[in-house]
């Protein structure tokens, strides 16, 4: 979910040989603490009933990436971001309970759900083939992807071929390098030398990357550069690529996903939602109906 994004953000699905596991936006489980804090289209209009009426007490085990603000983050031993913000706001809507498991691994999050050891993952997953034959995803706001230098290091990105040839750090698991091949090819249309791609398994490490100058760039959602370079790290490239939904993971039938799904929805039409967003400056991350399994193309 680190900076202001945004991805999270994030997330490149991978198929891994059988059974298919797909990697998140950001497969190993990866090392958890313990935090206190139904396939198909469906939109708005055929959720089951409002959130509010559902039956309550239900705890539902979730895991969220601890190292991608203002997402969600660890901050003096604690978790804040906007994700876990929301998470309360839903446990209100809902009448569910969140019992949070806060993990460092964003490619263990997907395998955790398919394992059965997590209820949901509100790490914000890009939506993708991939992701939607083993997960069910539910809407949860838009991001796009942009790019960070290090103030040190001149590097513009304004347009698809300034990545030509850089050198480019972003998160292991995530959609950024399956996205930075597809704008190479912008590169090798325009006669220009590829970029190429250094993952790592945390943000913090691909951002060290960056400033201390072994790599170019850093690839991530518009929101957590923006929030890179608000904390003096990074400088936000003023290139923003493919904004797209970003959602909530469930188990593949799942019984929980349309009962967030309705949260979600009454939350934005109660304003709570946009509260959220706006005491982290993400209004552009804002959607008007949560759905779930959006198709894609």
């Amino acid at each position: 979910m680190a900076f202001t994004r945004p991805l999270h953000r994030l997330a490149c699905a991978a198929a891994v040989a059988a059974g298919i596991s797909v990697l998140a936006a950001c497969s190993s489980s990866g090392s958890s603490q313990s935090a206190a804090t139904g396939s198909g289209t469906q939109s708005a209009g055929t959720a089951s009933s409002a959130a509010g009426t559902a039956a309550s007490g239900g705890t539902l085990r979730a895991s969220v990436f601890n190292n991608f603000p203002p997402d969600a983050y660890t901050s003096n031993g604690k978790l804040v971001g906007w994700v876990p913000d929301m998470l309360t706001a839903l446990e209100k809507e809902s009448g569910l309970n969140f019992q949070i498991s806060q993990v460092n691994q964003f490619n263990g999050l997907i395998p955790g759900l398919q394992s059965g050891r997590y209820d949901m993952s509100p790490s914000l997953f890009y939506i993708t083939a991939q992701r939607l034959q083993v997960v069910d995803l539910v809407t949860i706001s838009q991001v796009g992807t942009s790019f960070g230098a290090s103030k040190t290091n001149p590097v513009t990105v304004a347009a698809v071929t300034d990545i030509c040839g850089h050198k480019i750090a972003t998160l292991s698991g995530s959609v950024f390098p399956t996205q930075i091949t597809e704008l190479n090819k912008g590169c090798t249309a325009a006669g220009k030398q590829p970029a190429t791609v250094q993952v790592y398994p945390d943000d913090s490490s691909a951002v060290l990357s960056v400033t201390d100058h072994r790599n170019d760039l850093y690839a991530g959602t518009t929101d957590q550069v923006a929030y890179l370079q608000q904390q003096g790290q990074l400088s936000l490239q003023p290139y923003v690529y493919d904004k797209q939904l970003e959602a909530i993971a469930f188990p593949k039938g799942s019984k929980y996903e349309t009962q967030i799904q309705a949260a979600i929805n009454n939350l934005i039409k109660s304003g709570t939602y946009a509260q959220v967003l706006s005491k982290w400056d993400l209004g552009s991350m804002a959607i008007t109906q949560s759905v779930v399994n959006p198709s894609v193309s």
